[in-house]
């Protein structure tokens, strides 16, 4: 059900759960205990094998705010959506299960995304593998940067749903690639970017997100290829982002070049669905290389060798 109505004040906190039994109370509390009261926390279990559902029953049953949803298994990418289908705040923020956020992280990017008239705020974020500390903070304090949608695009920002607060009305049509193994995030985020490069968007200079690091993860875990594959979509879209500029070649370069590697390591391994997605990606590359002047003629034949033998252009490159 997607609800015809939003809170105007609230925020919806959406936390995708697979088995993370040992890390969602951590995350939970660090949540709850947030001095911003207007919260909805829509936990979606997402057919988690371990207690991981027992635990957020049990914090469902000491706080309303929170609201537990059962799926089976279909990966982050579906439990967001599901989230995004049901939220009904003006603002919406992802966290995932195994991280944490500043005891303030949601009045500092509330008051900032009000105060800046922005539709989504950014804030730094660092790494902890063990305990994170939430030092109080003087939120007036804080410096922040306003900057258009498309010069999010050039910074590593861009690449996590996490440690930001979108305005709904910016990502109410959008939805994550269920088709994606990782960096999907960074597909949904350049999406957002593409149809709202005219709205603002402010970076916070302090890290309020706390990324936990663990060795079974997603993105630790993941084959290299579905992984490149990812990463190339995001190059792909950031090319068609820009329009006649060196941004369009930086990134439509780091397109083609990363599906070069990509093909290189397809064929290593036999892989046809991958050989076929890698020369798709190529041939996206060359479109937009052909299609706008800012690419010298000797850019273009290059590129069109190095389509059609790979192994030249992994010789010139010295690539592994």
């Amino acid at each position: 059900m997607i609800h015809d109505f939003v809170d105007k004040n609230k925020i919806s906190v959406i936390v995708p759960v697979y088995n993370v039994e040992k890390y969602i109370s951590r995350c939970l509390d660090s949540i709850i205990t947030n001095d911003y009261p207007d919260l909805e926390i829509l936990c979606i279990n997402d057919g988690s094998t371990d207690k991981g559902l027992d635990v957020l029953l049990e914090y469902a049953r000491k706080d309303n705010r929170i609201v537990v949803i059962d799926t089976k298994h279909g990966g982050v990418s579906k439990a967001r959506n599901i989230g995004l289908d049901m939220c009904s705040g003006e603002y919406v923020a992802f966290i995932d299960a195994d991280d944490c956020i500043h005891s303030q992280y949601f009045n500092v990017l509330y008051r900032t995304i009000n105060s800046r008239s922005a539709d989504v705020v950014l804030c730094k974020w660092e790494r902890f593998s063990e305990e994170y500390k939430s030092s109080p903070i003087d939120i007036l304090q804080l410096e922040s940067k306003q900057c258009a949608m498309v010069e999010l695009l050039n910074t590593e920002l861009s690449l996590n749903c996490w440690a930001r607060l979108y305005r709904k009305s910016i990502i109410s049509c959008i939805r994550f690639s269920v088709n994606l193994e990782v960096y999907e995030d960074g597909v949904f985020n350049n999406e957002v970017m593409w149809n709202n490069r005219e709205k603002n968007a402010v970076i916070i200079d302090y890290p309020l997100y706390y990324y936990f690091i663990r060795t079974n993860s997603a993105t630790h875990t993941h084959n290299f290829l579905p992984a490149r594959s990812s990463t190339i979509k995001c190059y792909i879209q950031k090319a068609e982002f820009y329009d006649d500029s060196i941004d369009k070649e930086y990134w439509v370069r780091s397109a083609i070049e990363s599906a070069f590697v990509y093909r290189y390591y397809a064929y290593s391994q036999s892989e046809k669905e991958h050989i076929k997605q890698a020369n798709l990606y190529i041939k996206a590359s060359l479109r937009i290389i052909m299609r706008y002047s800012l690419f010298s003629l000797k850019t273009r034949t290059r590129f069109m060798v190095f389509s059609a033998f790979p192994g030249v252009y992994k010789r010139i490159n010295k690539l592994d």
